[in-house]
């Protein structure tokens, strides 16, 4: 796929999934996605836990625990390269240089016997083998610093648990950014902070996505910072993509009985209580999202019509300008408010 001017996405996955062999047998958490994020775009992916969101990220890179999981179909492709059929150490030469990801944990994600600044300086060397020890760790300083550590040489000697949630934030970003990629995955990068941390976070991934033209593909559960700071989003339901729309069409009118729950549980100032009336929120059925299965029964929509029941719907266009959704169902959601349509029947 190209823009008209030619260009190609930044990030194009295509047709990709996954299964995981388990004990109580296969496990298939991503189903058929497909995904492109343009140069300077930010794309956010939303769903509850479990439904494959980063399953997909770490499917991406080639990051999937193993044996256990396994890429069963699909291409994912940056710069005309299909990741999937690299080997190991082509793989390594792509992550970080061409394509990065920040995790959820920055604590689990730093080595806590190393120093920052050693860790920071050894992101830097993996793609600059040249570089000698003291430019490495000047790099590192600079990163630090760009990402808004306040006096990055003298703090960059502590370790991780002499720093704050948020400053441990900067410097999974600082390593992320390292070595300017096309791509940046962020995996719940604000779920651990405080609203004022976490709005510098998010000012900090703005201004890096403007001087690199980064393309950023935005995980997270907070559909708060999904509509500040997403383009498109799509929405992941028991491993596919059941919506995808530009962030304001989303929000405004949602195409998918699943996306109109997820919005419909929001606290709202504007309703009594701080929460939707008549108890809108989503439950589970036994307490798990479903697996490979149509939305029903977790839909009120389309409990009683049989079609719902017995076939899962690909995505479709609907409502224009490039709004999909895979519901038979679509046009009738959009013509009203969605959560009006989602009443949750099970109560906890």
């Amino acid at each position: 796929m190209r823009a008209a001017d030619g260009r190609a996405p930044a990030l194009s996955i295509r047709n990709l999934s996954v299964r995981y062999d388990t004990v109580h047998g296969p496990v298939h958490a991503v189903d058929d996605v497909s995904l492109d994020v343009w140069p300077g775009e930010t794309v956010g992916l939303v769903g509850e836990s479990g439904c494959g969101k980063t399953a997909t990220a770490l499917a991406a890179l080639g990051l999937l625990p193993r044996p256990a999981g396994r890429v069963t179909a699909g291409r994912v492709l940056v710069g005309g390269r299909d990741l999937l059929t690299l080997g190991r150490r082509e793989l390594q030469k792509v992550r970080g240089a061409e394509v990065a990801m920040i995790f959820q944990d920055p604590m689990s994600a730093l080595h806590p016997a190393q120093s920052i600044l050693a860790q920071v300086t050894e992101a830097v060397r993996v793609h600059a083998v040249d570089l000698s020890a003291s430019a490495a760790r000047e790099r590192a300083v600079a990163l630090l610093d760009l990402v808004g550590v306040p006096d990055a040489r003298t703090r960059a000697r502590s370790y991780p648990h002499e720093w704050s949630g948020g400053m441990r934030q900067r410097a999974m970003i600082a390593m992320a950014v390292a070595h300017r990629p096309r791509v940046l995955i962020a995996d719940e990068p604000t779920t651990a902070l405080d609203v004022t941390v976490q709005a510098q976070v998010l000012e900090l991934l703005r201004r890096l996505q403007d001087e690199h033209e980064l393309a950023i593909v935005l995980i997270s559960h907070d559909l708060g910072v999904i509509a500040e700071m997403a383009d498109r989003v799509a929405v992941m339901y028991a491993g596919r993509v059941v919506e995808s729309a530009t962030a304001s069409a989303l929000f405004a009118c949602p195409r998918h009985p699943y996306t109109a729950g997820l919005l419909a549980s929001l606290p709202r100032l504007d309703r009594e209580g701080g929460a939707p009336r008549g108890h809108s929120r989503l439950t589970s059925e036994s307490g798990r999202p479903a697996v490979r299965l149509p939305l029903p029964p977790r839909c009120a929509l389309g409990q009683d019509r049989e079609g719902c029941m017995a076939d899962v719907p690909r995505l479709r266009p609907t409502g224009g300008a490039g709004h999909q959704a895979a519901c038979h169902h679509a046009e009738e959601l959009g013509a009203g408010p969605g959560h009006r349509l989602v009443e949750a029947d099970l109560r906890r």
